[in-house]
C-alpha cells in the first residue's frame, strides 16, 4: 500500500483496477489455498499460477512479493495478472505465461474500460502503470501491452474500436525504436497513429504528475503526424550542417515520400517538410518526382530511360508472369525490359559493352505499385553489377544475401543463387554457364536482358555512388522479412547508417 500511495494513486483508483499483492511468505500460500478448495495439481499447472520444480515433484507460487495487477478481457474477466516486484529482484514485472484463455497478442491492458470511452482515439503506452495514471487523471482511453511488443493482433484488436491512435511510448531510445516499428503495423490495420511529445519527461506517469491533466491534454492535443516523426527521427542520421549531409538527409525523405499512395498525400507531405526544414519546396517536389519516375530505385537522375516500361507483381519479380493484352510473353520477351524499336542503347566507358539503361517503373499499373517495381529493378541491376565488377561481391553479401532477391522458384532468385556460387567457387560470373542452366528460349532472353541492363554513368565516382545506393536500395526492400525482434530491428538500422557512408571501390 506504501508503494501504490507513494505513486500517487487513489483508493478509487486502486479498486477501479483491483490492485493488489502477492505476499513474500508464505511462497506457496496460494496453491494451498487453490488446494484446500479442490483444484487439481494438472489445472494448477495449466493455470499459469504456479512454477513447477519437476525434479521434486513440488509447485509453489508465480508471484510472490510482488504488486498485482489482474488482466482483464474486454467482457472484464480475470484472464491473468501482472506483478511487479518490491525492492530490487529480477525480473522487475512478471507477466502470467500464455494460457488457453490469455493470448498476449491479442488482448491488452485495460481495454475493457478504454473501449467504452467516447473520444474518438485510444492512447497505446507502453506500461501498466501509465496506463493508470493515464486513467486517474482522466484519461480513460488509455491501453498497454501486455509485456510484449506490440503485434499485428493487438493492431487488429485497436482497430475494432478507432481508426485513430495516438502512441504514448517512453523519450528514451527503447521507447522511439517502439514507436517506429509499431507505426507501420498500425497503418496496416487501417489506423492512423500520431505520436505524444513527452519531453523533457520520460513517460506519462512523470509528465502528469509533474504537469498535471492540463498540460497533458494540450499534449495530445497537439500530437505529432507519424510520417513527421519518422523524418525527424531520421534526421538523426545526417550531419545538416555539412552540405552532402544535408542533401542525402532531403533525398531520403523524398524517397519516403515518394512512397506514400496518393498525389495529395505527397503533395501535403511536401509542403509540411517544405515548412518544417527550410527547403524550398519546388527543390522537394523535384527530389520526390525523380524517385516517383525511378521507382524510387535511389539511382541518380541521368540513370533513367525513355524507353517504355512493364511491371512486376508484388508476390514475385514479375519475370515469370506472361500477359498477352502486355505482349510480354514469348514473342515479346525483351519488352519486360523496356527495349522496343525506339530504344537507344550506349557503350559504357568502363566496361566498353553495350547496354541499355534499366527501365522506369510504372504507376497505376495492375501487377505492382510502383515501389515494388524499384525493388525488383534494383534487385536485378544488384545482381548485374556483381558480373560486371567481381570486386563488389565481398562487400555485398554482408549486407544482401541470395535469398534476398525473391523466392528461389523465382526466375531472379534463382540468377541470384548461381550468381553467389559462383563467385564463391570462381570469383567471377559466368554468364554462359548460367543461360545454359535455363533451357527455356524465353528465360534465356530475359536472363541475357539483365546482364545487358546497366545504369549510365558519367565517371567511376557516379558508378561506385550507384552501387551504393542499388545496395541500399535492396537491403531496405528485404528488411520486410528480416524479423522485427528489437535486437534484429537495432541491427539492420546500424547496417543501414553503415551503408549510407559506405565507400564502394571499382578495381
Amino acid at each position: 500500500m506504501d508503494y501504490l500511495t507513494g505513486r500517487k494513486l487513489g483508493a478509487d483508483t486502486i479498486r477501479s483496477f483491483a490492485l493488489g499483492f502477492a505476499p513474500k511468505n508464505p511462497s506457496d500460500g496460494l496453491y494451498r489455498f487453490l488446494k484446500s478448495k479442490g483444484i487439481s495439481d494438472d489445472l494448477l499447472r495449466r493455470s499459469g499460477l504456479m512454477n513447477v520444480d519437476e525434479r521434486r515433484g513440488t509447485m509453489y507460487d508465480k508471484f510472490w512479493n510482488r504488486v498485482i495487477f489482474p488482466i482483464m478481457d474486454t467482457s472484464d474477466r480475470i484472464i491473468g495478472f501482472g506483478g511487479r516486484v518490491m525492492g530490487d529482484g529480477k525480473p522487475k514485472y512478471l507477466n502470467s505465461p500464455e494460457t488457453k484463455i490469455f493470448d498476449k497478442s491479442r488482448n491488452l491492458y485495460a481495454l475493457n474500460i478504454a473501449r467504452k470511452t467516447r473520444e474518438d482515439y485510444l492512447i497505446l503506452c507502453e506500461g501498466y502503470m501509465d496506463v493508470i495514471s493515464m486513467h486517474q487523471a482522466g484519461f480513460t482511453n488509455a491501453v498497454a501491452s501486455l509485456g510484449t511488443s506490440l503485434t499485428p493482433g493487438h493492431c487488429a484488436l485497436l482497430a475494432r474500436y478507432t481508426k485513430n491512435v495516438i502512441l504514448s511510448y517512453d523519450s528514451d531510445n527503447a521507447g522511439i525504436n517502439a514507436a517506429i516499428r509499431a507505426i507501420p503495423m498500425l497503418r496496416k490495420a487501417g489506423i492512423t497513429p500520431r505520436i505524444l511529445k513527452l519531453e523533457p519527461y520520460k513517460d506519462p506517469d512523470e509528465f502528469i504528475k509533474a504537469l498535471g491533466h492540463d498540460a497533458m491534454q494540450e499534449r495530445l492535443r497537439n500530437a505529432q503526424n507519424a510520417m513527421m516523426f519518422e523524418i525527424a527521427v531520421v534526421k538523426r542520421d545526417y550531419d545538416l550542417g555539412d552540405p552532402d549531409g544535408k542533401t542525402q538527409f532531403f533525398e531520403r525523405v523524398a524517397g519516403m515520400i515518394a512512397a506514400l499512395e496518393t498525389e495529395m498525400e505527397r503533395q501535403n507531405y511536401i509542403d509540411a517538410v517544405s515548412r518544417e526544414y527550410m527547403v524550398e519546396k519546388r527543390m522537394l517536389q523535384e527530389l520526390v518526382n525523380r524517385n516517383l519516375v525511378l521507382g524510387v530505385t535511389g539511382l541518380s537522375s541521368q540513370q533513367s530511360s525513355s524507353a517504355g516500361h512493364r511491371s512486376v507483381s508484388a508476390s514475385d519479380d514479375g519475370m515469370d508472369d506472361y500477359d498477352p493484352q502486355s505482349g510480354y510473353g514469348p514473342d515479346d520477351p525483351f519488352a519486360y525490359y523496356g527495349i522496343g524499336p525506339d530504344t537507344e542503347f550506349y557503350q559504357d566507358e568502363s566496361t566498353g559493352s553495350m547496354y541499355q539503361a534499366p527501365p522506369t517503373a510504372a504507376r497505376n499499373n495492375r501487377l505492382g505499385n510502383v515501389k515494388q517495381q524499384g525493388e525488383m529493378i534494383s534487385r536485378q541491376l544488384l545482381l548485374n553489377y556483381i558480373a560486371q565488377y567481381p570486386s563488389t561481391y565481398p562487400t555485398v553479401k554482408q549486407y544482401v544475401s541470395a535469398e534476398d532477391y525473391g523466392e528461389t522458384d523465382s526466375l531472379t532468385g534463382r540468377v541470384a543463387q548461381l550468381i553467389y556460387d559462383q563467385m564463391e567457387k570462381n570469383g567471377k560470373v559466368d554468364e554462359a554457364s548460367i543461360l545454359s542452366r535455363f533451357p527455356d528460349a524465353a528465360d534465356q532472353t530475359r536472363i541475357a536482358g539483365m546482364f545487358h541492363t546497366l545504369d549510365p554513368a558519367s565517371s567511376r565516382t557516379e558508378r561506385e555512388k550507384a552501387i551504393r545506393e542499388t545496395l541500399l536500395k535492396v537491403f531496405s526492400a528485404a528488411s520486410g522479412s528480416a524479423g522485427n525482434d528489437l535486437q534484429t530491428v537495432i541491427r539492420r538500422k546500424n547496417q543501414e547508417a553503415q551503408l549510407r557512408t559506405l565507400r564502394i571501390t571499382l578495381d
